[in-house]
């Protein structure tokens, strides 16, 4: 094993497989936390595989299994099915609610996939305890810990780490990939779509943001009426964008989102001067998805500028 960054070997050991023929497959994968890796072997028939663990710092054996299995690093467990194993490859319990399921970790818990049910999945606490009592496409976890559930022709729910629906998105999604706190999920509800959306803790913004999601108990009716009167403070970094002076148009980026303003020549120079730039006001909703901000400025330094309405996606 070599270290890239440093150039430097980590270790240099023979590890053993037991027999292979040449037809049979093999190849490596890392865990998650990079602490482990497994070599995975399947006879060329896909009637037998193994999945043989070692340590990643020194290449010692540690754990053998016959099946899918995987290490969860905040409980140093290993899995096989819903069976659960010390490092020293004992039994350690097991997720009874995720019989007949393969055990993943998330965050400090973890997410079962059934391979029967078309893969779909559930998420378990630390303790076992099932959290989501559906079957989901699949589930992500964000960085602040909630998770986001994706089904067919359903909206994305959004659960907090102990279970409990924070609320839905505008949007339904079915498989989503995760970016930091950027996803990208595709949609099949009304033909082929791929949304990007950028999810949000950012207090107050992201209680703003959160009741824009539509209750499972609300009418629509109700929840229209609701909306319409949502607003809360604005205050972030921006960047600006390259100033068009034909059409007195300054570009003012918003986490990747490009929002086009009219403004100055001299005033838009004197802001672009500026080693950093804020953008205040109030953020309202016009529509599910779609916000504006009012009784903004861009200000940086001693420079400040009022704007007109502005209007972007509620991400």
């Amino acid at each position: 094993a070599h270290d890239f960054v440093s150039q430097s070997k980590i270790f240099e050991q023979t590890l053993k497989l037991g027999r292979l023929s040449e037809k049979d497959y093999v190849w490596i994968t890392s865990a998650d936390s990079l602490s482990s890796f497994y070599i995975n072997t399947r006879t060329n028939d896909q009637k037998t595989q193994n999945y043989f663990w070692f340590n990643a710092e020194s290449g010692a054996p540690s754990c053998t299994f016959s099946g899918s299995s995987s290490y969860h690093d905040k409980l140093n467990l290993f899995a096989s099915g819903n069976q659960l194993f010390d490092q020293q490859c004992n039994p350690a319990g097991e997720v009874s609610g995720a019989r007949n399921g393969h055990l993943y970790q998330l965050g400090d818990g973890w997410v079962a996939m059934y391979p029967s049910q078309g893969y779909k999945r559930q998420a378990f606490d630390a303790k076992g305890n099932l959290l989501t009592g559906d079957l989901y496409n699949d589930i992500q976890l964000m960085p602040q810990g909630d998770m986001l559930l994706f089904k067919d022709k359903e909206l994305v729910r959004v659960l907090d780490r102990n279970g409990r629906l924070r609320g839905l998105s505008t949007l339904g999604g079915s498989y989503p990939r995760l970016h930091d706190d950027y996803l990208v999920w595709s949609n099949f509800d009304q033909g082929y779509k791929i949304i990007i959306a950028r999810y949000s803790s950012e207090t107050p913004i992201a209680d703003f943001l959160q009741q824009q999601n539509k209750d499972e108990y609300e009418t629509t009716a109700a929840y229209r009426q609701r909306i319409t009167r949502l607003s809360a403070p604005f205050n972030r970094d921006v960047q600006l964008g390259t100033y068009n002076a034909d059409n007195q148009i300054l570009p003012v980026i918003i986490d990747n989102v490009t929002v086009d303003i009219r403004v100055p020549a001299a005033q838009a120079k004197r802001l672009k001067e500026q080693s950093s730039i804020r953008l205040q006001g109030k953020v309202k909703l016009l529509e599910p998805g779609i916000v504006e901000i009012v009784d903004g400025a861009l200000s940086g330094g001693d420079v400040s500028f009022k704007i007109a309405a502005a209007k972007g996606s509620a991400r």
